[in-house]
């Protein structure tokens, strides 16, 4: 929970404005993976209306397009990407159609929180985000502490331990409380 780094929330996401209106968009690395669906499940639990999108890079450039047009109706755009860092890869980018995928999302009018899970420096690819969140894993936990963050249920603020050169700097911290819970009976 306390790796959960808020680098940037110009739009003020964290935690989520409201719980109605909001989508999940979820970046995945292959077509059989099942990352995402803890972080699907944890925020479905209290946004019941919550509309949830998945995308793969198999994804044909008119699916994802449709998609993208699909989201424009979103009050808020929860986009979590799943990129593994790992030896021998040879990228950490997004892969298939899912960078030009992304850049749409982010240059539409609806405010868009990308996390990133695994690749903090997923942030140079659009830095013109206005919020973004970096998890550096792409654990399960990590899923269950995003939707936290997202519902307020935990404060945001780690420190940035990496440098995203023009972006951020080893040691900022942006910290957002959670929110104050209802006392109960």
């Amino acid at each position: 929970e306390r790796a959960i780094t808020l680098v940037r929330d110009q739009k003020r996401l964290f935690p989520a404005p409201s719980l109605d209106g909001s989508c999940l968009v979820v970046l995945e690395e292959g077509s059989f993976s099942t990352r995402g669906e803890i972080l699907a499940r944890e925020l479905s639990r209290r946004m019941p209306a919550l509309q949830i999108f998945v995308t793969n890079p198999a994804m044909p450039a008119e699916l994802l397009a449709a998609i993208a047009n699909q989201t424009t109706h979103c009050k808020q755009i929860y986009a979590a990407a799943f990129v593994t860092v790992a030896a021998s890869r040879g990228s950490v980018d997004l892969e298939g159609g899912l960078d030009n995928f992304l850049k749409t999302l982010v240059r539409n009018p609806v405010p868009i929180a990308l996390i990133a899970f695994g690749n903090p420096y997923l942030l140079r690819a659009v830095p013109d985000v206005g919020s973004y969140a970096a998890t550096f894993s792409t654990a399960v936990t990590s899923e269950t502490a995003v939707a936290k963050a997202i519902l307020g249920e935990i404060p945001s603020g780690g420190n940035s331990p990496v440098d995203i050169p023009g972006l951020a700097k080893i040691g900022d911290v942006l910290s957002v409380p959670a929110k104050p819970q209802a006392a109960s009976d």
